[in-house]
């Protein structure tokens, strides 16, 4: 079997101790270990996150890797910040520092037979034209975890309360974020991260969250208050106000959405439109319905291809783990893992829970597995509590958990009001035996495809249908599990990558999107956004 040389990109280190990156770092290091034990020669970048507090130059350096096998490298002090929404509003298309040294590096390194960028957050788009260019044979694969090529949020989420089916033209762009960014702040925390870790300090250790509440709590403040004093001293001094403390004089306008910043959003999406349509082999949605919305943003549909991400929970599906009995009469087990997150539906549910009819409420068990972020909400779960059959809260879980936590659970909740691509604890539920109720945003539907189970995302009605509905008829859980969509082990998903991707290098991708698709690989349908 032909060995294979592949570099993957994705803004953080797959080994970072932070676990930050979410469910595509999940993805990234099962993808990695997988190629590992197949015998290819696995190579990782990452850029976006590493700022040196001794310059400010990018360069490129090489660090040490955990995992046998794999070299792994990282732009420091890339002009682009990671994760994608920290960069919103920057022009990405190139950057004139750091474009040369990839371009070194690819020389130096390469050539690679496949470049896999799992994300393109934290660098400039010209790292697609770049990779291209360095050796005519490699094949260049980009996955869809997010939609960072098409959405400078990231996840078509219009400020953090609705999903954006229509961005105006640039015009939602210009004012879709909540909150302002501060990218030095940003870089500042970056640079003690870095300084920090060369010490050899944990970031869950004490030592690392004294240092972060002394330099940007304790001294941080300290250094406002100085500046006001001396700013109020001045103005004493000069006899006169400070002008920065006065009104703004009525005839100063702000502007609120300026026509050239509208259309500088416009002129991002088709950069990386034709980007990826020039420059990338295959464009791989990890759902149908994100491969829906890709083409509909302009890729050519000849380069899409469906490709369900694997699970090493699916190693331990079996057909008895679909089989769970459900006693008519008993209170139904639901339950909510992931983040209190507004997007990810957590503040919708609860707000469904509240205002649940009372006859359902008590017919129902609750489960939440959610780090707590947000004191509120826990009150407000304790204020309800009394309504349904029993409540537990799991302050957090891990993946070693999920086995236990999951075997008292009936149903889980997957409410998400934005275009989720394809939530990894949905996987996990569905390949663990367990069903999922979910909206119709997103992938998660079609792990089942049972509309019994997938609700009008954001309405309480309809999600009390649903429930209803299965109170009635347990039946329905065991005959949606039976059938749900085939999942892969990550070693089964490699196999697929390397076979219909990886190696198919010179392949026409007329010839790949003509041939019959298949529950695990399809070609992308026509819808357009």
């Amino acid at each position: 079997m032909r060995k294979l040389k592949i570099l993957y990109y994705n803004w953080v280190d797959f080994e970072d101790e932070q676990r930050r990156g979410g469910g595509v770092s999940i993805y990234q290091r099962n993808v990695i270990d997988a190629a590992v034990r197949n015998g290819d020669d696995v190579w990782y970048f990452s850029s976006g996150v590493c700022y040196s507090p001794f310059s400010r130059k990018p360069y490129v350096r090489e660090v040490a890797s955990k995992t046998q096998g794999v070299r792994k490298f990282e732009m420091v002090n890339s002009t682009i910040l990671s994760p994608g929404q920290e960069a919103f509003g920057q022009d990405v298309a190139r950057s004139p520092e750091m474009d040369p040294l990839f371009a070194d590096f690819l020389r130096d390194y390469g050539p690679f037979d496949v470049i896999h960028f799992n994300n393109l957050e934290g660098i400039p788009l010209s790292f697609l034209r770049l990779a291209r260019e360095h050796y005519p044979q490699t094949k260049i694969i980009y996955s869809v975890h997010n939609y960072f090529a098409f959405c400078p949020q990231v996840n078509l989420w219009f400020q953090e309360e609705a999903t954006c089916r229509d961005f105006r033209a640039g015009r939602k762009c210009v004012n879709c974020l909540t909150h302002l960014l501060h990218p030095r702040g940003t870089q500042r925390q970056y640079r003690l991260e870095y300084l920090l870790a060369m010490l050899g300090i944990s970031p869950y250790s004490v030592t690392h969250r004294f240092a972060n509440w002394a330099i940007f709590g304790f001294l941080r403040s300290l250094y406002h208050v100085a500046r006001s004093g001396y700013r109020w001293y001045k103005a004493g001094r000069q006899g006169k106000p400070d002008p920065s403390w006065g009104a703004r004089r009525a005839t100063e306008a702000t502007a609120i959405l300026d026509p050239a910043a509208a259309d500088r959003f416009v002129q991002r999406r088709r950069a990386f439109v034709d980007a990826l349509n020039d420059y990338v082999d295959a464009v791989l949605p990890v759902s149908q319905r994100v491969a829906d919305l890709t083409v509909g943003f302009g890729i050519d549909p000849a380069k899409v291809r469906t490709l369900y991400i694997g699970t090493r929970f699916a190693e331990r599906a079996t057909d008895a783990a679909a089989t769970k009995p459900i006693v008519r009469g008993q209170p139904l087990r639901l339950a909510y893992l992931g983040y209190m997150r507004r997007d990810k539906g957590f503040y919708f549910y609860l707000k469904a829970l509240e205002k649940m009819p009372a006859s359902l409420a008590r017919r129902l068990a609750l489960t939440f597995a959610a780090k707590i972020v947000d004191p509120h909400a826990c009150a407000q779960i304790k204020r309800v509590a009394h309504r349904f059959a029993s409540v537990a809260f799991y302050d957090g879980y891990t993946h070693n958990q999920l086995p236990e936590l999951l075997a008292g659970v009936d149903l889980a909740v997957v409410p998400v009001l934005w275009e989720d691509n394809l939530p990894q604890v949905a996987i996990e539920c569905v390949a663990s035996g367990v069903p999922i109720l979910t909206s119709d945003r997103g992938g998660a539907q079609e792990l089942l495809g049972c509309s019994d189970l997938v609700f009008r995302a954001g309405s309480r009605a309809d999600l009390y249908a649903k429930l209803r509905g299965v109170v009635a008829d347990p039946s329905i859980l065991a005959s949606a599990i039976a059938g749900r969509s085939r999942l892969f082990s990550p070693h089964e998903h490699y196999e697929l990558l390397r076979e219909k991707f990886y190696l198919d290098a010179h392949g026409d991708a007329v010839r790949r999107q003509s041939e019959t698709p298949s529950l695990e690989l399809q070609s992308a349908g026509t819808a357009r956004l």
